[in-house]
């Protein structure tokens, strides 16, 4: 057993979780999964629910193929059996869900999120806020290429919080995939006027195309050449 264990057991037995994850934090910073894992367990034990979590999340992005590729998914389930309201722990099983290929039940998980935002667990403070926890939705559906449905939920999105740079590069970015060529074009260009990115490029080149406007689309791909070389 490290001494960085011994260090844990002596703050958990001071009644200093707090101090013992964050010690834990820092072997994982170190790359000392043996003792992150160890202290997280110990945490686990006398009943700390951050640490479950935090070894949920471990698992979801730094070692998937814990059993069998579960993403973390059994212990944010434990978690969500003593805290059904974490806004947390229901975004973290949504990505779980998704990993796993199973775009419905992710999408439900985050529906979920919203719907207890309005009655969140009072031992947590959610790190995302409402529209974030929206905003995540809708990318979950880009990344399924669930184009329809990402293209409505961002017009929602827009109606009850305004636009901004990341809507108005998913709006035309999303208007292109459905077809709406010209309409996307107003998006994009107002996109590219707040920030450069590869993805509004491609997808103002894509529309241009679409509609038979080729030099105009080959001066975009090559603009998404020299960003990727920056």
């Amino acid at each position: 057993m490290s001494e960085y264990v011994e260090s844990a057991k002596k703050y958990i037995s001071e009644g200093n979780e707090k101090e013992a994850l964050k010690l834990a934090r820092k072997r994982h910073g170190k790359d000392d999964a043996e003792s992150y894992i160890a202290i997280l367990d110990l945490l686990i034990e006398n009943g700390h629910l951050p640490a479950l979590e935090e070894k949920g999340m471990y698992y979801q992005y730094y070692d998937s193929t814990h059993d069998n590729g579960d993403y973390g998914e059994k212990y944010f389930d434990e978690y969500l059996e003593q805290q059904p309201r974490s806004i947390n722990a229901l975004c973290d099983k949504a990505m779980s869900r998704f990993n796993k290929g199973d775009v419905d039940g992710a999408l439900e998980y985050m529906d979920k999120g919203v719907d207890k935002y309005k009655s969140y667990s009072s031992i947590e403070k959610p790190r995302l806020s409402k529209k974030e926890v929206i905003m995540a939705r809708i990318e979950l559906l880009i990344q399924a290429k669930r184009y329809d449905e990402a293209l409505k939920s961002i017009k929602q999105y827009e109606n009850q919080f305004g636009s901004n740079q990341k809507t108005d590069l998913y709006m035309g970015q999303m208007l292109q995939k459905n077809g709406e060529n010209r309409e996307a074009l107003e998006y994009l260009d107002k996109a590219l006027l707040q920030e450069d990115t590869i993805i509004a490029f491609n997808a103002k080149g894509d529309a241009l195309y679409e509609l038979k406007e080729y030099k105009e689309a080959l001066k975009c791909y090559k603009n998404c050449i020299q960003y990727e070389g920056k």
